[in-house]
């Protein structure tokens, strides 16, 4: 358990640095939700591999509208695509964000997490 705690750490110390331009936020991510059908959206990931230019955008995160309110899956690569990922989600529906889910330990698939924290609106 303490190696996969340092582990983690050692990889958002990281990503943080190898996304710096995307932390600080002036990155665009152009997120635009696809309608997998008529509650389900998905926003598209580039098929490539970590970069400063894509801002680690290489993953495919998604968002459930339910009758209480939003499911997120997976929250991009850093605060700034969770931030972005949220107007988009606005930009669909008024109903606010009620779940998170996380499909695994890899950041560019939490580290937009901070954007869904109570403190963030």
């Amino acid at each position: 358990m303490k190696l996969r705690a340092i582990f983690l750490l050692l990889v958002s110390w990281l990503a943080s640095w190898l996304f710096g331009a995307a932390w600080a936020g002036d990155f665009d991510y152009h997120l635009d939700p696809y309608r997998l059908t008529e509650d389900t959206y998905v926003f598209i990931g580039k098929a490539e591999d970590f970069t400063r230019q894509n801002g680690g955008n290489i993953v495919n995160t998604a968002f459930i509208v339910t009758a209480d309110g939003v499911v997120v899956i997976d929250t991009g690569s850093t605060r700034r695509y969770g931030e972005q990922m949220r107007e988009a989600i606005a930009g669909v529906t008024p109903k606010p964000v009620t779940h998170v889910f996380n499909t695994h330990d890899h950041p560019d698939h939490f580290l937009g997490n901070q954007a869904f924290s109570p403190q963030s609106g």
